[in-house]
């Protein structure tokens, strides 16, 4: 199993430290009436320009900030890719998180759909399209995908805003400190869709732009959506390097439908070695 997770360093477990002391001396706790005002008067966010547009993202967490500050380096492939997308194309993010790619993407397109299963990434998700006035132009999916519509469990690392790696109806592939940790890592009910279901169900305009991004789940996606996704004109793929049989079928599958890899990377952080970021193009019906 994967071993993923963040260590802090000594420097920020003092400033945590002194941050739990200043909360208990002012009496932070969400009670008293000055704790509920400051806590009510706290915006924050970070921002990124992109294509000349300058985007914001709610931070107030570490991870919140490192996904702003990363957007140019966690992925190259993706943002060399946005910066084509035009404003008659249509963007279905599979896999948004807060709206990282999302958002600056929603920008420049005639519209977009983001799938994001966990419940505190969809609230942030929200927020920053509200925060950015793009939530006419985005309609959010908030539900797993699976290769039916069914309830399935979803399993979480831990209650963390920004995360990623929950596992659809298996535990995680990936391992980290927080599922050790039985008081962090849970698992709940969740209504899942197919992907092809959504769109027959709800009668929506087809994608012709597709990114999937989905920490091992993918062979679900595929499954459920092989209507909507092999008809799409391009889809940027993330292989998790897992699974190279899993990899390699789904690889395959996207070669027999017409399409060709045009550009491929593998990934920058460490933590994911194994994995490579996909470009494929729809070279024949």
């Amino acid at each position: 199993m994967k071993k993923i997770g963040f260590k802090p360093t000594d420097r920020i477990k003092l400033i945590r430290w002194l941050t739990r002391l200043i909360i208990k001396m002012l009496r932070l706790d969400g009670v008293n009436m000055f704790s509920n005002e400051l806590i009510q008067s706290l915006d924050p966010k970070n921002s990124f320009q992109f294509r000349e547009e300058k985007f914001y993202f709610r931070t107030g967490h570490g991870r919140l900030n490192w996904r702003v500050n990363s957007f140019f380096s966690e992925e190259p492939l993706i943002v060399e890719w946005l910066e084509e997308m035009k404003e008659n194309d249509i963007f279905l993010d599979i896999g948004a998180n807060v709206g990282t790619y999302t958002i600056p993407t929603c920008a420049f397109v005639k519209k977009c759909y983001a799938v994001e299963l966990d419940f505190n990434n969809i609230q942030l998700l929200f927020d920053n399209l509200h925060m950015n006035k793009l939530s006419d132009k985005c309609l959010i999916l908030p539900f797993p995908l699976h290769k039916d519509t069914s309830v399935q469990d979803i399993y979480y690392r831990d209650f963390s805003k920004g995360d990623a790696l929950q596992s659809v109806s298996r535990p995680s592939p990936y391992s980290s400190k927080s599922e050790i940790n039985s008081k962090l890592g849970f698992t709940i009910n969740q209504l899942c869709f197919s992907l092809d279901d959504i769109f027959d169900i709800f009668d929506l305009d087809l994608p012709n732009k597709i990114k999937i991004d989905v920490d091992g789940n993918e062979e679900f996606v595929i499954n459920g959506g092989r209507k909507i996704i092999m008809q799409a004109q391009e889809v940027y793929f993330e292989s998790n390097g897992l699974d190279d049989q899993s990899d390699n079928n789904i690889i395959n599958e996207f070669k027999n439908n017409g399409f060709k890899i045009i550009k491929q990377m593998k990934s920058v952080n460490v933590a994911f070695e194994n994995s490579k970021n996909i470009l494929f193009k729809k070279i024949k019906n």
